[in-house]
């Protein structure tokens, strides 16, 4: 919608888990992610603890694949975005605030006064 473009590099098959650090499932037409493969790797990496995110339609990738069972998101919360145990949904409305609890959670800002300057400047517009 916004007009970015993914460009995939290598088969989910060639992954190796071990390299993943975050996952991050967008929203928009999900039929052709929404499938076993895709759910057992994104079991694999809650259990590995690894960090997993969706947005919008992204969120059923994951309540399809079992991981939001006791996990507050934004399927079983009346919230925009939702962070529990290292998963991380979101409103499709709320990408800022999803972007910006996936930086969070992946621990990119220096410090708190980094944190309220990106809030500032992508959610307020404010310039620095």
């Amino acid at each position: 919608m916004e007009g970015y473009s993914v460009n995939i590099d290598r088969a989910l098959k060639n992954v190796d888990i071990n390299e993943v650090r975050c996952m991050t499932i967008p929203g928009g037409d999900i039929s052709t992610i929404n499938n076993t493969q895709v759910h057992e790797f994104v079991k694999s990496l809650v259990e590995k603890r690894a960090i997993v995110s969706a947005i919008c339609a992204g969120v059923d990738v994951l309540d399809d694949a079992g991981v939001l069972k006791n996990i507050k998101s934004t399927h079983s919360e009346d919230v925009e975005v939702c962070r529990d145990k290292r998963i991380i949904t979101a409103r499709a409305n709320a990408y800022v605030d999803f972007a910006i609890e996936v930086a969070r959670e992946l621990e990119l800002f220096k410090d708190e006064r980094d944190l309220q300057e990106t809030i500032d400047f992508w959610k307020y517009h404010k310039r620095l």
